[in-house]
Parts: C-alpha cells; structure tokens; sequence
C-alpha cells in the first residue's frame, strides 16, 4: 500500500515548517504520566524537503497523530481494565461460557443433521438457529477474555451422546445442556457483582437469553394442551 502524500505551494522565500503539537496528545500523554505509565518518547516521522522555487514540495507521511493516539488509548485501557484477584476468576469463568457455548455449537449442529420425519425442515432449522446463536455467544465470551488479557479455551463443554434421535430425546439433552448454561452465567453474574457494571449487565443479559431457551425447549416437550412445566 503506497504512502499518501500531501502537496504544498513552493514559494520565492521558504518558510521552515513550524513544529504542531496536537492539544488531545498532549492530554493523553498528561493523562498517563499522572498515571505513573511509562510513555516512549515520540519522534515526528515528517520527512520534510527544502521546497524548490517552481516545484511542488512533496511532504512524505509515515504515521499521524491519529495512530499515537490510538496506541496511547490502547495503553490506557490495558492498565485500567484490572480487576485484581478476581481476573483470573473472572477470566476462568468466561472461559467455562466459551466451552458451554462452543458444545451448542457441535451439539446442535449434530442433531440437526439427525431429525427426519414429517416435520423436519421446520424443527431443522430452529436447531440450526440454536447452533448459529450459540457461536454468537461463544465469541462474545471470548472477546471479553482477550479484553481482560486472558486467553480463550480451546475446548468444548462436556457432550451428552445418547444414540437416541427421537425429537423427544433431542429436546431433552437440548434442555439440560440449556441449563448447563444458564448456571454457567450465574456463576459469573455471582464472581462480577459490585466489580464490573460492564460484566454485570452481560451476564443479565445472557441470563435473560438463556432463560428464553429454556422456556422455548420447555413448552416444545409438553404435550398440547398441556399448561404445566415439563419434568423430565
């Protein structure tokens, strides 16, 4: 990718260029000395040429205050975002979510794959939908531990293979890997409370996802007409 350049006037009397700091660099730069971070010195990456009379000068630039600002911003946030003991909890937890979520992921992808009957395009495609979802939240789960610094599991949650693909059956593994889940989130909830508005307001919100599934799978299992919960 080739570097922008800038064109300038030449003029009969060259004027040397007068040096610019941005004021936002300069607070952020303040900001983190206050702090006690240790900021490099920046060098100015301007490749400045003597302008020739009749000649457009040509100013060559290698990296702009946007980019400082953002590597700054960038060194700011990896020292204020610390929870102290409790990261690596915390960090431990959303990994037990990643792997939960990642197993929705082969789990539903795999009964899909097993329906057959009449009804099959319908309950295939909520199934499907269910796989899509729970990829959706295994990477939420795991852009907050890179967040924190962690680094996300590799693994899968456990997987219940029964060999019996009755629909009845589907949605019955389907409901107890749900609630699997669900605790999951509340283990979480109970590691963030009063540390993190940010982590407390995710794991309520996938507590309240969570909790729709569970109903969803609930009121597919009862037979129609039929009011009550479904025991198992």
């Amino acid at each position: 990718m080739g570097l922008p350049l800038s064109l300038e006037k030449s003029s009969i009397k060259p004027i040397s260029p007068k040096s610019k700091v941005d004021i936002n660099i300069l607070r952020i730069y303040g900001l983190l000395k206050s702090l006690h971070i240790k900021v490099l010195t920046v060098i100015d990456n301007n490749i400045i040429k003597p302008p020739i009379v009749g000649v457009p000068d040509f100013n060559e630039w290698v990296s702009g205050p946007s980019d400082l600002i953002f590597s700054l911003i960038s060194l700011l946030l990896s020292n204020l975002i610390n929870f102290g003991p409790k990261t690596n909890e915390i960090i431990k937890a959303l990994n037990s979510i990643l792997e939960f979520e990642l197993a929705g992921v082969v789990r539903y992808t795999h009964y899909a794959l097993m329906v057959y009957g009449y009804n099959r395009i319908p309950i295939v495609s909520w199934l499907r939908g269910q796989a899509a979802e729970s990829l959706t939240h295994a990477d939420k789960a795991g852009e907050l531990i890179t967040h924190l610094g962690g680094h996300p599991s590799l693994s899968i949650g456990p997987l219940l293979e029964t060999h019996n693909h009755d629909i009845g059956d589907i949605l019955r593994e389907s409901l107890a890997h749900e609630l699997n889940t669900l605790n999951s989130y509340k283990n979480l909830l109970n590691i963030v409370n009063n540390e993190s508005v940010m982590l407390e307001e995710y794991a309520r919100e996938m507590i309240y996802q969570e909790e729709l599934h569970l109903g969803e799978v609930d009121k597919m299992l009862r037979k129609p007409g039929d009011l009550s919960k479904f025991h198992a």
